[in-house]
């Protein structure tokens, strides 16, 4: 999207991609050229150039006035096959110069519309990206578990998963003096004793040895 164009409350943008609406099975408009207008907060609606408009636009006599937008012109719009009773509207005095040259067609009036080949549902999509669609790097979530921390969903970065908090804890550490525990302690149930203890060392034994000296 190009050209943003903003006035109190409706913000217009220029649009690149196609644009198509069909109205009793035909085509009522095809442009590459839309302008996406903010009449309210949540999202656009579809502005199309009149050169652009290839259904009928027959006059109804009414007008309809918009605070922000001026006073609109309505039209019904005729295909050979329908007629879409006031369903398009176009502002040619707006104090928005952008929109003085398009046509706004009532969304619900028409029976389908396209996105380049892709129908749109319920309104236009808004083009401007979300904090998702930037290349952000998404890791899986974790959950809680008893012996290891399981990914709930896959994620999108490579890289290791997370060393089990058990595996850790129940290693045999790479330093210092330690001897097996008993195997009363590891083989009961329900047991969380360490498969290894650190050895007990004599009080009257030299700091550099763990076992007392067996020798008279």
């Amino acid at each position: 999207m190009a050209g943003t164009i903003t006035r109190g409350r409706v913000r217009v943008e220029h649009g690149r991609k196609r644009i198509r609406a069909y109205l009793g099975g035909e085509l009522a408009a095809d442009t590459t050229s839309p302008l996406l207008v903010w009449e309210v907060p949540y999202y656009p609606a579809y502005y199309i150039p009149a050169g652009d408009i290839l259904a009928d636009l027959v006059p109804t006599g009414t007008i309809d006035h918009s605070p922000s937008r001026g006073v609109a012109d309505i039209f019904d719009l005729r295909t050979s096959a329908a007629t879409a009773p006031s369903a398009a509207r176009r502002y040619r005095d707006s104090p928005i110069e952008e929109l003085r040259q398009a046509v706004r067609l009532d969304w619900e009036a028409m029976d389908e519309w396209l996105e380049e080949d892709e129908p749109v549902y319920t309104h236009p999509r808004d083009p401007s990206p979300t904090p998702a669609s930037r290349g952000s790097c998404s890791r899986p979530a974790f959950r809680r578990a008893t012996t290891s921390r399981s990914p709930t969903s896959a994620g999108t970065c490579s890289g290791p998963p997370p060393r089990s908090r058990t595996a850790r804890t129940r290693a045999r550490p790479a330093t210092g003096h330690w001897i097996p525990a008993p195997e009363s302690a590891r083989t009961s149930p329900g047991s969380t004793a360490p498969r290894w203890r650190r050895a007990r060392r004599s009080p009257d034994s030299p700091a550099s040895t763990t076992r007392r000296s067996t020798s008279t």
